[in-house]
């Protein structure tokens, strides 16, 4: 029982994590947010397609018929609208799981962010419900009964894996407490189930859809015995959240859970 409770922290986590996607421009900030937009007289020196990943030159044929296919640019950066909302995808539930097989639920989440610049994102309001572990509901201090909140978050895009061509690299987005860094073991949140305190720690990180202008993206979270996948930028550290509850040691967690982000204004994750 007290390994299931543990799991709790991380529901809420999984929930907001995010859902975050974004675009890039062919700079050394690759991947980033942008749009990719047609506008204007057509030119070579255009992209050749609502990706923005292709310049019209870069087509083979004729300068007539390169100039043809010139009529989209990238404007790397947050939209002017740039804020988003995120929920679970209906139907669906957010399970978190202790690398010992026990397991917590969550039946809502509610988040609400914006992207803050071209690789950043934030995220002012988290909030998870239906929260419980072996029958037992679990809540922040003064929220409902089985809801938790969350504080503040970053964001923050990165390479998980790079491809050939690199506009294949599977990308991601990496969530911590606000003020911290993703490896500075920033605290999220703490809360109780049945008088037991849970204390959650780290950074979490969810793939992102990249290279296509979105309204509305799914973004998949998915975790084994504990084990987030993934848990790490390529070349870089290992980030993952940790559990503890009352005197006891922090203890690795995962989660699995499907969300929908909801845009003000379309924005694309692009990778050059």
């Amino acid at each position: 029982m007290m390994k299931c409770i543990r799991l709790v922290g991380l529901c809420f986590v999984s929930a907001f994590t995010i859902g975050a996607f974004a675009a890039t421009g062919a700079s050394a900030d690759n991947p980033e947010y942008g749009r990719c937009v047609k506008e204007g007289m057509k030119e070579v020196s255009k992209y050749d397609t609502a990706k923005c990943i292709k310049l019209a030159s870069e087509d083979p044929g004729t300068e007539e018929e390169k100039i043809k296919k010139g009529s989209y640019v990238w404007h790397p950066g947050p939209p002017a609208k740039a804020g988003f909302t995120m929920g679970l995808k209906p139907s669906t539930i957010a399970t978190l799981e202790y690398k010992s097989g026990s397991k917590m639920t969550c039946s809502g989440l509610s988040a609400v962010g914006e992207y803050t610049g071209i690789k950043t994102m934030s995220i002012s309001q988290w909030i998870i419900s239906g929260c419980e572990t072996g029958g037992i509901k679990c809540n922040t201090p003064g929220a409902g009964t089985g809801v938790i909140e969350v504080k503040a978050l970053e964001g923050e895009l990165g390479v998980i894996k790079k491809a050939k061509p690199t506009t294949s690299d599977k990308i991601g987005n990496v969530l911590w407490p606000a003020g911290g860094t993703p490896l500075s073991e920033s605290q999220w949140v703490e809360f109780a189930c049945g008088g037991i305190t849970e204390k959650v720690k780290n950074s979490v990180i969810a793939p992102v859809t990249q290279n296509t202008m979105k309204l509305t993206a799914t973004v998949k979270y998915t975790a084994s015995k504990g084990e987030q996948d993934p848990e790490r930028f390529e070349g870089e550290p290992d980030m993952f959240l940790e559990i503890k509850y009352s005197a006891a040691p922090y203890e690795q967690w995962g989660w699995s859970m499907t969300t929908i982000v909801t845009n003000e204004e379309t924005v694309e994750i692009r990778s050059l």
